[in-house]
Parts: C-alpha cells; structure tokens; sequence
C-alpha cells in the first residue's frame, strides 16, 4: 500500500484489512487480552486512516466479483444456446434427410409404376 499509505490498489488494501483483521483473531485464540486490546487498536487507526478507502476498495471489489458473476453466468448462457444450436441443426439435417429419402422412395415407386401410399412418413397423424 505504498509504504501501507494512500494506496488505492484494492488487493492491497483488502489485503491489509484482512491481515489487522487476523491479528484480532489471532490474539483471542491465544486469550491474549493485551494482544487483543492492540490488535483492536491498530485496526481502529487503519480504520481512521483508510476507511474511506477500505469502502470504496470493498464496493470495487463486490462490483468485480459481481462482474465476474455475470460474466460466467453470461458465458453459461451462451454456452447453452450454442448446445441448443447445435441440436436444432442436427434435427434438421435429420429432417432434410428424411425428406430426401422419401422424395427418393416416392421417386422410386413412380418408376415401378406405383404410387406409395404413404411413403416413410406416416401423413395419418
């Protein structure tokens, strides 16, 4: 944080909070009662000094994680109607298949001299 002053760097910032924020807990899992006092103390000046900034670094960093949601939600989405694509391109090379195997087959009994009754498809429906 630029000597751990006037930074604007957002990891660093977090980084730091986090750091006087693990202090605190570190010195209640020892039952450090001084250690803990301190801690409290340090983070309060932090807070004093940086709190502003620590806001803006926490909203940056919601934004970014929120951006990043979106994106992989955005990219999920994209990914799905790719699959969806694909799909509806394969019925219909399947459909373009069938049609010509039945214009072939219809083709076919014309040739022979008969006229299918119902082909491949079944028009009954």
């Amino acid at each position: 944080m630029r000597g751990r002053e006037g930074s604007s760097d957002t990891e660093e910032i977090l980084a730091a909070w986090q750091k006087l924020t693990e202090d605190v807990r570190r010195s209640l899992a020892q039952d450090d009662l001084s250690g803990v006092l301190a801690a409290l103390e340090a983070r309060e000046r932090w807070i004093s000094a940086y709190g502003n900034t620590l806001s803006r670094a926490l909203a940056e960093a919601s934004r970014i994680s929120l951006r990043e949601k979106l994106l992989a939600e955005e990219e999920a989405l994209r990914s799905a109607l790719e699959d969806r694509r694909r799909a509806l391109l394969a019925a219909l090379e399947e459909l373009r298949t069938r049609t010509r195997a039945e214009r072939s087959y219809t083709a076919q009994s014309r040739e022979e001299g008969g006229f299918p009754s119902g082909g491949l498809v079944d028009h009954k429906g």
